[in-house]
C-alpha cells in the first residue's frame, strides 16, 4: 500500500517541475518548427525553430494542446519533465499544372509596388493580412508567389537587427461571417528574411493553389521569439517603451480599392489586444498615418 501512494504523491512532483519538450515529425523525426503550444482560451506559447519549447514555471494544467499548419493537431498528458511530442503530417494533395510552350505571364494583385507609409511592427503571434478579391472570377488563376515588403525593424527603433528572424506565410479562405476562414497553405511555410529591407518573394507554385472566385486573405504571422528591436511609441501623450518582434512590414497604396486590411492577434496583453481578427482601417481614427493604406503584401497569378 505504500507503493502505491508514494507514486501518487511523486507524480505531482514531476508536473511542478518546469517542463520541456520537442516537438518532431513522425514521418522523418526533423523538428517541427514554431508549433503552437496551448493550454487554456488565449494562454499558450510558439515553440523554437529546433521544435524544442519550455512550458512557464506558473503552468499547472494536465493537458496541452499541440498544433500546426500542414499536420494533425494532437492534446497530451503532462507527465514527465520532458516530452518528445511527435505529430502527423496531414497528406497534401498538390493540383498538377500542366504549362504550355511559351512564357507565363504574371498579374500582381495586393498592394502596389511603391512604398507610400511607414513600417507596422508587431509582437510574437501577431498577423497582418490583406483580403485580395479575384479580378475576374470568369478566370482560373494560379499563385505563383506572395511577397512581401519588410523592413528591419519599425522607425524610431533604438535597434534594428532582425538576424535570423522568423515569419510565417499564411493564406485564409474568406468565411461565411466575412473574417478569414480555413487555411489554404497546409505546409508549415516558415520564411527567413536574407535582407532587411526591400520585397521578398516567395515562390509557393508548388502547392498547386487556385485562387477562390471569392478572393483570399494572405497574411503574414510573426513567429520569432527573441526581440529585435526597441521603439517608443507615443499612447495617449506618453513615450511608451515597447518590444518590436523582427522585420516589420511597409505599408502600401492598395493596387485597386477591393484590397482590404486586417490584423490579429493572438491572446491578450496590456495594450488590451483582443484573440479577433478585425478590419484595421475600419477600426482606427481617421487621423493615423497608415489611414486607407495596406499591408505591403502582394500575390502574382498566372491563368492557364
Amino acid at each position: 500500500m505504500r507503493g502505491i501512494f508514494f507514486y501518487v504523491s511523486f507524480l505531482p512532483f514531476l508536473i511542478s517541475a518546469q517542463v520541456r519538450g520537442v516537438i518532431l515529425d513522425a514521418e522523418n523525426g526533423h523538428p517541427v518548427s514554431f508549433a503552437s503550444i496551448s493550454w487554456d482560451e488565449g494562454n499558450g506559447i510558439i515553440a523554437a525553430y529546433d521544435g524544442k519549447f519550455e512550458l512557464p514555471t506558473t503552468f499547472s494544467r494536465e493537458f496541452i494542446h499541440l498544433s500546426c499548419i500542414g499536420y494533425q493537431s494532437d492534446t497530451i498528458l503532462v507527465r514527465d519533465q520532458f516530452l518528445t511530442v511527435k505529430l502527423i503530417p496531414k497528406a497534401i494533395q498538390l493540383s498538377p499544372l500542366v504549362i504550355a510552350h511559351g512564357r507565363i505571364i504574371l498579374e500582381r494583385l495586393g498592394a502596389d509596388k511603391k512604398n507610400t507609409s511607414s513600417s507596422f511592427g508587431a509582437i510574437e503571434g501577431f498577423q497582418v493580412a490583406n483580403y485580395i478579391p479575384h479580378p475576374d472570377p470568369s478566370k482560373k488563376y494560379h499563385v505563383k508567389n506572395i511577397l512581401y515588403s519588410v523592413k528591419g525593424g519599425i522607425s524610431g527603433a533604438e535597434e534594428t537587427k532582425p538576424k535570423n528572424s522568423f515569419f510565417r506565410a499564411r493564406i485564409y479562405e474568406l468565411g461565411g461571417d466575412g473574417l478569414p476562414g480555413k487555411d489554404l497553405l497546409e505546409g508549415n511555410l516558415v520564411i527567413t528574411p536574407d535582407s532587411n529591407k526591400g520585397w521578398i518573394s516567395v515562390d509557393i507554385s508548388r502547392y498547386g493553389l487556385v485562387m477562390p472566385t471569392k478572393g483570399f486573405f494572405v497574411a503574414m504571422e510573426w513567429i520569432e521569439g527573441t526581440p529585435s528591436a526597441v521603439w517608443k511609441p507615443h499612447v495617449d501623450g506618453v513615450k511608451t517603451k515597447m518590444v518590436d518582434y523582427g522585420h516589420s512590414i511597409r505599408m502600401h497604396e492598395p493596387l485597386d480599392q477591393g484590397v482590404k486590411f486586417w490584423t490579429y492577434v493572438k491572446g491578450k496583453s496590456k495594450e488590451g489586444f483582443e484573440r479577433t481578427w478585425r478590419d484595421y482601417n475600419a477600426t482606427v481614427p481617421d487621423n493615423w498615418p497608415i489611414k486607407g493604406k495596406v499591408a505591403g503584401i502582394a500575390i502574382e497569378v498566372f491563368e492557364l
